[in-house]
């Protein structure tokens, strides 16, 4: 079945919704098996240095979970200046909160290195939420965690990591 995942050898023999979704302490679930079983719901996309997962201003029905590389998520601010938020890693997510509220993305999110990602759909995890609700709960987490963390950060040195555009 498209965007299910079972053994991969170029991951070790690990499932790759287990390397996914375990390495991240934004992602552990009190269940590891729900954590897979949103991975598992993803299809793999590969992204080169320089190009955008997504850009501030779109919408999407997506978000994203890291397999491989490193990317950028930033404010593009109209003076021409960027705020970065954060940079993603293997095991992370992006793009939950706006995948789930409808509303345009705040931020742009851009490859750094060879980057692998699982891209998983809205109805997805919709669909297999009404099989298993804490599907549902598990993504409510990990947008409440992100929200948490953005206002720590906030409380802490206001927007971390300021930037200019060449």
């Amino acid at each position: 079945m498209a965007g299910r995942h079972d053994l991969d050898p170029g991951y070790g023999g690990w499932l790759r919704s287990q390397a996914v979704s375990t390495t991240s302490p934004f992602l552990l679930t009190e269940e590891p098996s729900i954590a897979q079983q949103i991975a598992a719901l993803g299809e793999v996309r590969r992204y080169e240095p320089g190009v955008f997962v997504y850009r501030q201003g779109e919408l999407s029905d997506y978000f994203y979970q890291v397999v491989r590389g490193r990317l950028r998520i930033y404010l593009s601010r109209t003076d021409g200046t960027e705020r970065v938020l954060s940079y993603a890693e293997p095991g992370a997510g992006i793009g939950e909160s706006t995948c789930f509220d409808g509303l345009p993305r705040y931020a742009s999110c851009v490859a750094m290195v060879d980057s692998e990602l699982l891209a998983v759909r809205k109805r997805a995890v919709l669909d297999a939420g009404r099989r298993e609700p804490e599907i549902l709960v598990e993504m409510t987490r990990r947008i409440s965690r992100k929200a948490r963390l953005f206002a720590m950060h906030i409380a802490a040195d206001g927007l971390p990591a300021c930037g200019r555009v060449a």
